[in-house]
């Protein structure tokens, strides 16, 4: 699901009677060396018993997101409406993602770095979101800082590694 907050995934593929395995990440994807899952069952088995007993962590999931409590869904809720309030009479609807009645998108505190401070962000669902494992996951949100107690910007992105390269 594209909502989970994730620095690596795993994936594999099998075609036939064989099989490989695939962690991908930020600078792209490493692959097992293909194997006939008939005459070696016990690969394919010992990943699954090794990825049953991971953490979260190990499974890939980013340790600096988690879901969000009531009272900070609140104070997310509370900066929006007052934000659209100040706005009135113009229509800044667009500014904010849409949201789906059926199928409510779950609220997030992210912890952020910001020089040698951190900031807790409440985020909920983002204006631009990613379904791909691939490229650098750009997400853009609105967010409620609890440090400053404002609404703010938030792009959240792999970053390149590669000086060459503009942002």
């Amino acid at each position: 699901q594209s909502f989970q907050h994730r620095c690596h995934s795993f994936s594999f593929l099998i075609c036939g009677q064989y099989a490989r395995f695939f962690r991908w990440d930020r600078t792209g994807c490493v692959v097992s060396a293909l194997f006939n899952f008939h005459e070696q069952p016990e690969i394919l088995a010992s990943f699954f018993w090794s990825y049953a007993h991971m953490s979260q962590k190990q499974r890939g999931y980013d340790p600096t997101v988690v879901r969000a409590t009531q009272e900070e869904i609140k104070y997310l809720e509370d900066a929006t409406t007052k934000f659209i309030e100040r706005s009135l009479p113009r229509d800044v609807s667009f500014m904010l993602p849409k949201e789906e009645p059926s199928y409510p998108y779950p609220v997030f505190k992210i912890r952020v770095q910001v020089g040698d401070r951190y900031h807790n962000l409440i985020v909920k669902k983002p204006f631009l979101d990613v379904d791909s494992p691939c490229g650098r996951a750009t997400r853009a949100y609105a967010a409620f800082d609890m440090k400053t107690q404002q609404l703010v910007f938030l792009k959240d992105s792999w970053r390149t590694e590669d000086d060459d390269y503009a942002s």
